[in-house]
């Protein structure tokens, strides 16, 4: 049986993007304390107005514990205060607090909230995590952002590691419930590297290899356009015009 904690319900999940942009248009403030009293407001008016089995899912249960394991402190704070009391690395508390969220969140199987961006990679990283969601059913499974900054990687798909390191396909066990990984959508950072320096030195294929058909040929971005090789025939295919485009549903 599945136990795993509700995600965010979808209207919250739509508030905290805006939120986390423009802290100040909704409390006022860029402060984390600001914050936390707004979200107790908002938490006594679910609870006011929603019936127990309509009330919207404010945080996923679980995440103060989770927050409370981050900083390895047992005290009876919830996450805000937590944030605003043990957390010296930042000036930024409202960021902090989005940024362990997302990683819960990820934990749990779940997409982080959205970021309002400008820059065009980091918008069509989540068009392409959106196709992907879509393609698959939603059986997909996000991992914690990739740590890497690798001159080597195409803008497009750095934006989207930088968002989750690699997509795992999943599927539910049929008798437990349980969700189950099948493999690799797109490799992780790690299996990036990997994967193009075998193929680069074994057959001398020019881009970056970042998935596979699960046959045994591999994708791979060259010059913004996305190529399956085959290693039997020693010879290269263009899938797409672009990496978004390798993701889009066959017309």
């Amino acid at each position: 049986m599945n136990t795993k904690p509700e995600d965010i319900s979808p209207k919250m999940r739509e508030f905290y993007k805006w939120l986390r942009g423009r802290p100040g248009m909704f409390i006022g403030s860029n402060d984390i304390h600001d914050l936390n009293v707004f979200m107790q407001g908002m938490k006594s008016c679910a609870s006011a107005f929603f019936d127990e089995k309509e009330k919207p899912v404010l945080i996923p249960e679980g995440f103060t514990k989770y927050v409370e394991d981050y900083y390895g402190e047992h005290m009876s704070f919830n996450s805000f205060s937590f944030v605003e009391h043990l957390d010296n690395e930042t000036n930024n508390g409202i960021a902090k607090w989005f940024e362990l969220l997302d990683s819960y969140l990820i934990s749990l199987g779940y997409e982080p909230i959205p970021e309002i961006v400008t820059n065009s990679d980091r918008m069509n990283a989540y068009m392409i995590i959106d196709l992907i969601k879509k393609q698959y059913n939603g059986n997909i499974m996000f991992q914690k952002p990739a740590d890497c900054n690798d001159p080597d990687l195409p803008e497009c798909l750095k934006e989207l590691l930088l968002l989750s390191d690699g997509i795992k396909e999943t599927m539910t066990h049929p008798n437990t419930g349980e969700n189950m990984e099948i493999g690799w959508i797109i490799y992780s950072y790690k299996e990036i590297c990997t994967a193009t320096k075998y193929y680069k030195e074994e057959y001398g294929i020019p881009g970056i290899v970042f998935s596979g058909d699960g046959g045994g040929n591999p994708y791979y971005i060259y010059d913004g356009k996305v190529y399956e090789f085959d290693p039997i025939d020693n010879e290269s295919v263009i899938k797409a015009d672009s990496f978004e485009d390798f993701f889009k549903p066959e017309s």
